[in-house]
């Protein structure tokens, strides 16, 4: 899945064209191109640039190869890599990951199919958040309700700015905290 190289921190992705073979992604390369992911992107924003510079790259491949262009390569093997499937288990938020792992998570997994964590027994989608540049230990627990929701991660915080409770429509975090108490010291798990 494309949210795997945002998730992982990725800065340029890639697009092949390729032959068809009996594996998965073995066969022969005709093109490819790179596409650079900005530390702001979405999982949603990479989907609709790959739209946009899959299909020019479809276009040329199709062109090149009938006007006889194109050289298919072999691909070296040694350098492949394989994103998982996106499952219910890694798109939870493990707020023992540090500020940076858990915003590249969180980017990745916008809109679709959102990362998440549990406050109060109820499923938290969280959609948007920054790394803060504080001291903190308490991986998980809610350190403030002021500008957002402030929750403590590895040797750090994050700043949840956009989220969505279960049964509950997506919203910035500070509409929803004037909705929904949430106490400092609170934990998310």
């Amino acid at each position: 899945p494309i949210q795997w190289c945002i998730a992982q921190g990725e800065k340029i992705s890639g697009m092949t064209t390729m032959l068809m073979d009996e594996g998965l992604d073995t066969g022969d390369i005709l093109l490819k191109t790179e596409v650079e992911i900005t530390s702001d992107m979405t999982g949603g924003q990479l989907h609709d640039e790959y739209c946009r510079i899959g299909s020019a790259l479809l276009l040329e491949t199709l062109e090149k190869l009938e006007n006889g262009e194109i050289t298919p390569r072999k691909q070296d093997n040694s350098i492949s890599s394989y994103a998982p499937m996106l499952t219910h288990e890694n798109t939870k938020i493990d707020c023992g990951s540090d500020a940076d792992e858990i915003v590249n998570l969180v980017r990745a997994m916008d809109p679709y199919p959102g990362a998440y964590t549990r406050i109060n027994g109820k499923k938290l989608k969280v959609f948007a958040c920054r790394a803060l540049n504080i001291k903190s230990d308490k991986s998980g627990v809610v350190l403030s309700t002021q500008d957002g929701l402030t929750v403590g991660c590895k040797n750090s915080a994050v700043l949840i700015t956009q989220l969505q409770l279960e049964g509950k429509k997506r919203m910035g975090a500070a509409e929803f905290l004037r909705g929904y108490k949430i106490n400092k010291g609170e934990q998310l798990t």
